[in-house]
């Protein structure tokens, strides 16, 4: 993977009518008017697939396409994203690590129940707000940042 096919990819969902929603730090979010659902593509350049979703933190975005010469030549599926469809169910993977942007994982879970249909696992919730629980007050104050909250909101 690199930028230069990152670019090749944005550039072949826009030729298909897919609009750019949200550029961010992480991913760029795109919408197709023909499907229901959203497309991210991340901003990251790793040497496997594998190590393109390694530090995702939901089951359902654990999925990955690789394209060389506009044919897809590896994809890999997360182990749980079968589960959670048959659940009809958004979770957190099992590895979810505690990081600046974990807050934000709370808003993500929500949005995808939302486009899915799929209700959240509230273990997974409850999993996100220990990361917040188990930090000191000021990786507390760091996490309410990068998510844009403030304490009145938690």
């Amino acid at each position: 993977a690199s930028a230069n096919n990152r670019t090749l990819l944005l550039d072949a969902l826009r030729s298909q009518g897919s609009i750019v929603l949200e550029s961010g730090h992480f991913n760029t979010i795109l919408k197709n008017p023909f499907i229901p659902y959203r497309v991210e593509v991340t901003r990251k350049c790793p040497h496997s697939i594998e190590e393109s979703v390694a530090d995702f933190d939901i089951q359902l975005a654990c999925i990955a396409a690789e394209y060389s010469k506009g044919m897809v030549v590896g994809a890999y599926i997360h182990s749980g994203v079968a589960n959670c469809i048959s659940c009809k169910e958004v979770r957190v993977v099992s590895r979810l690590c505690p990081m600046r942007y974990s807050l934000r994982t709370l808003e993500r879970l929500t949005r995808y129940g939302e486009e899915l249909g799929f209700r959240v696992c509230e273990q997974s919730r409850r999993r996100v707000w220990d990361i917040y629980t188990a930090a000191s007050e000021e990786e507390r104050q760091d996490l309410l940042e990068a998510a844009g909250l403030q304490r009145e909101d938690v």
